[in-house]
């Protein structure tokens, strides 16, 4: 299945955008995601990912995700998830992802969250 990425701009925060998936993030799809992520870290560098729609995410997916939070984190941004499907979350959890990405089950709190803390991570 493609990946779908759709994007929304957080009002009266110009730095900030919510990246929308849709499809699975794997071995096929996870090139798509980190092309049209660069193109996006040209112009923004704080990231929420909605994984609302995403019932599959592979090691490819993965690498891809943190490849991403990385290169946020070098241009002084960050990047959090949301609505991660218990399938997802599952994995998330065994791999301990959760000590390198924030995780939040509403978008609201994640746009939040980015907001309030806009300092630079040095990795």
């Amino acid at each position: 299945m493609a990946l779908r990425i759709d994007t929304e701009t957080v009002e009266g925060h110009p730095e900030v955008i919510v990246l929308h998936l849709e499809g699975d993030l794997d071995t096929f799809t996870s090139e798509h995601f980190r092309e049209r992520f660069g193109d996006l870290l040209k112009r923004y560098r704080l990231f929420v990912i909605n994984m609302e729609k995403v019932d599959f995410v592979s090691s490819m997916g993965w690498g891809a995700l943190l490849q991403a939070i990385y290169r946020a984190r070098r241009k002084g941004g960050d990047l959090v998830l949301v609505n991660l499907k218990p399938q997802v979350y599952r994995i998330y959890k065994i791999m301990g992802f959760q000590t390198l990405f924030k995780h939040f089950d509403d978008l609201d709190d994640a746009v939040r969250f980015l907001i309030k803390c806009r300092y630079p991570h040095n990795i």
